[in-house]
């Protein structure tokens, strides 16, 4: 934001209070059965995300060795 001349919103505490409040309370609320289905499918989103970004890696890389062959 400094880059841009641009100051964090006021409301912006409020706004993570509320999303944390949010956040930890709905889980609490959950039966634990449940808590542990939305851990677990928050352990696999973060996974498919991670092995997305490991594979858009190493094809890059291997674009970039193809390439250095090339020339």
């Amino acid at each position: 934001m400094a880059n841009r001349r641009a100051r964090p919103s006021l409301l912006l505490p409020a706004w993570r209070a509320v999303g944390f409040a949010v956040g930890t309370g709905a889980t609490a609320l959950l039966p634990a059965d449940a808590s542990a289905k939305v851990g677990a499918a928050i352990s696999r989103a973060v996974l498919e995300h991670y092995d997305e970004n490991i594979r858009a890696m190493y094809d890059a890389r291997i674009v970039a060795e193809e390439h250095e062959a090339r020339t």
